[in-house]
C-alpha cells in the first residue's frame, strides 16, 4: 500500500520496501497520511539494538511497553498512561479499569503485572498509540524501529539524522483540551485527531461553522459530510471538473466520495449514495462517525480549503 501525502503538509515522499526500517518518527507520519494500514509489523528494534519479532500491531505495542518496563521508564508511578488527551480511557494501568470504570475490553498482563489495554482497534489506531506510549515515557522516537511486511511511501524528511524524533502534530492538534461540554468547538484538524484516538464516538455533531463564521445545524455525521459538500459547492469549489473526490480506500478499489455517478473504480455502486444540488453524487454509507471525520480533511485539502478554518460543535 502507498500513503497519500497531503501536498499542503510535506515537500517529499520515499518508499521503504518491505525489509527496511521505519522509526518510530516515520511510524507517526505515516499513520496521520494513510487512511488505512494493510501492512503489518514484522521486527522490533529497541533502542539499545535488540530486536524480536512481532506478529501484529497489538504484538508490537507490547513489547514497546516491555522495553519500556526494562528500562525503568515505565512503572507503577507512572500509571495510569491514557490514550489520549482527549480520552476518558487508559491504554496502562495498575488495574484493568478505565478512569470511568469501565473494564478493559480486551486487558493484558504485562511482565511487572501492569495491565495493557489492547482493545484499542485496528492497525492505525494501534500503531500510533505505540509513538504516543514511547513519548509519554519520554524517550526518543526516533531510537525505535520496526520492519514492516510490505512497502510503503513515507515523507523523505522524516527521521532526517540529527534530528531528534516526535509524533508529529499541528500546534493546535497538540495542546487539545476534552470536549466536556456541548458548547466546545474544535476544528476538523482537532477533530480528526480526537478521532484516531476513540474507538467509537458516542458524540454528535450540533453545528458546523464554516471559515466566514457562518453557522448550520447539523444531525449526524453523515449529514455534516453533506453539508460540507453543498458548502463547497456553493463556493464553485465542487464542479463536475474536481471529481472524482477520491478520499478513500484506494487499495480496495473504493476511494471515490464524490463523483459525476454514484459508482466506484471497480464499478460497484455507492452503498448509499445522496445526490447534491449540483447534481454530484455523495457517498454517504461511510460507517461510523470515526470514518466519517477521517475522511473531512482529506476532503477539504482536496478541494483546497483549510481544515483549521472549518469548526464543528459536539453535542456532549
Amino acid at each position: 500500500m502507498q500513503a497519500t501525502t497531503p501536498q499542503q503538509k510535506y515537500e517529499g515522499s520515499a518508499t521503504l520496501a518491505s525489509g527496511e526500517w521505519l522509526n518510530f518518527t516515520q511510524l507517526a507520519e505515516w499513520i496521520r497520511t494513510s487512511y488505512t494500514i494493510d501492512a503489518r509489523p514484522q521486527r522490533f528494534r529497541d533502542p539499545q539494538g535488540n530486536e524480536v519479532t512481532v506478529t501484529n500491531w497489538i504484538s508490537l505495542l507490547t513489547e514497546t511497553a516491555e522495553h519500556l518496563i526494562r528500562v525503568g521508564s515505565l512503572t507503577e508511578k507512572d500509571c495510569p498512561v491514557p490514550v489520549g488527551e482527549m480520552s476518558n480511557k487508559s491504554l496502562i494501568h495498575v488495574e484493568p479499569v478505565n478512569p470511568n470504570g469501565q473494564k478493559f475490553r480486551a486487558s493484558k498482563r504485562l511482565s511487572t503485572g501492569l495491565w495493557l489495554n489492547a482493545q484499542n482497534g485496528g492497525g492505525n489506531r494501534v500503531a500510533l498509540l505505540c509513538t504516543r506510549l514511547v513519548e509519554h515515557c519520554t524517550s526518543d522516537l526516533m531510537q525505535f524501529h520496526i520492519q514492516l511486511s510490505q512497502a510503503v511511501e513515507i515523507n523523505a524528511l522524516s527521521g532526517a539524522r540529527g534530528q531528534k524524533g516526535r509524533l508529529l502534530q499541528t500546534p493546535e492538534a497538540s495542546s487539545i483540551s476534552p470536549p466536556t461540554d456541548s458548547g466546545k468547538w474544535l476544528s476538523l484538524v482537532q477533530l480528526t485527531e480526537w478521532a484516531k484516538l476513540e474507538y467509537s464516538l458516542d458524540a454528535k455533531p450540533w453545528h458546523l461553522r464554516d471559515p466566514h463564521g457562518n453557522e448550520l445545524a447539523v444531525s449526524s455525521w453523515s449529514g455534516l459530510l453533506t453539508e460540507m459538500a453543498e458548502w463547497f459547492i456553493g463556493k464553485g469549489l465542487l464542479t463536475k471538473d474536481r471529481c472524482p473526490v477520491a478520499v478513500g480506500m484506494r487499495d480496495r478499489g473504493n476511494p471515490y466520495l464524490i463523483h459525476i455517478e454514484p459508482v466506484q473504480p471497480n464499478r460497484q455502486n455507492f452503498r448509499q449514495a445522496k445526490r447534491l444540488s449540483n447534481g454530484l453524487w455523495l457517498n454517504t454509507q461511510q460507517g461510523g462517525g470515526n470514518r466519517v471525520v477521517k475522511l473531512l480533511v482529506p476532503m477539504v485539502q482536496r478541494l483546497g480549503e483549510n481544515p483549521e478554518r472549518f469548526m464543528v460543535q459536539l453535542s456532549q
